[in-house]
């Protein structure tokens, strides 16, 4: 660990969907691990929460409201973090929604909702921070996608084509990038969060994967060591 909070002093990272959950995990490791953090989600409350906990490490964080659908509010998010930090070495996408129910019953309102978030989110998110993570010499691209985002499951199809989206798009943008900016997609199987107890009620599953197995191995893919091939799948 001490390693890994030497590589990692004083790196600017933004996590996605920090308010909760895996988002929340992943800050919180990477705040342990001496990066700088900017968390966003859509709900306030949390990040005043987890913005709490980030301070007690005694780590710089900054806390910004936003819904990763709205390319403003996102924009919004980039130019607070440059005006904070001065640069942007990790981004995580980690923001994602998704109903369990058959395709049949999805409105077209759900549909473009889940691939505004999931996978539309990751690209424009993606879009507005590329540019300045180039300018580093050491860089991170994380996108959260799933293990349904490499197996389709019945009554997660709008999900599941979200989550299949996000890897093609990492597997391709790995290709472009070069040298020590890199690009990532990590595949959880079912985690124990709020997204998935709210799917599952009545689930049993004692299988569950936790929301900090996925932030260690985020953790993993940002070390600048990390020998992994760029645009690489990694499963949880």
């Amino acid at each position: 660990m001490f390693f890994s909070k030497i590589k990692l002093k004083d790196k600017v990272a933004i996590v996605t969907g920090s308010g909760r959950g895996i988002g929340k995990a992943i800050a919180l490791i990477l705040a342990e691990n001496r990066c700088k953090v900017v968390i966003c989600s859509r709900t306030k409350k949390e990040l005043d929460k987890v913005q709490k906990e980030i301070k007690r490490k005694n780590t710089d964080v900054l806390s910004i409201k936003c819904d990763v659908s709205k390319p403003l509010e996102i924009k919004k998010v980039v130019k607070e973090t440059l005006k904070k930090f001065k640069k942007i070495n990790i981004l995580v996408n980690n923001a994602g929604i998704g109903p369990y129910k058959p395709f049949i019953n999805h409105t077209q309102r759900e549909i473009d909702s889940i691939i505004d978030v999931n996978l539309k989110g990751t690209m424009y998110f993606t879009k507005e921070v590329l540019e300045e993570i180039q300018k580093q010499d050491f860089g991170r691209i994380i996108n959260i996608s799933s293990g349904v985002g490499k197996k389709g499951i019945a009554n997660f199809s709008v999900y599941c084509a979200s989550k299949f989206g996000i890897i093609g798009f990492t597997e391709a943008l790995g290709k472009e990038l070069g040298g020590n900016i890199k690009a990532y997609a990590v595949c959880p199987k079912g985690t124990d969060t709020k997204l998935y107890h709210d799917n599952f009620p009545n689930s049993r599953n004692i299988f569950l994967d936790t929301p900090k197995s996925v932030a260690r191995a985020v953790l993993k893919a940002c070390k600048q060591d990390c020998k992994m091939e760029n645009g690489k799948v990694i499963d949880v």
